[in-house]
């Protein structure tokens, strides 16, 4: 597959991403780096 359809269909799925499909993967990742920071707070305290 060319890199330039692949390039084609992911703007395209980026373009057809509603909102929100954008809120929950943004809620995802604070959800994923405060865990991280959550239990780096903790294993410095340990």
């Amino acid at each position: 597959m060319p890199l330039q359809e692949i390039f084609d269909q992911f703007i395209n799925g980026i373009k057809a991403t509603t909102l929100p499909e954008y809120i929950a993967v943004l809620a995802g990742i604070a959800s994923v780096w405060y865990s991280k920071k959550s239990i780096s707070g903790y294993i410095q305290q340990v």
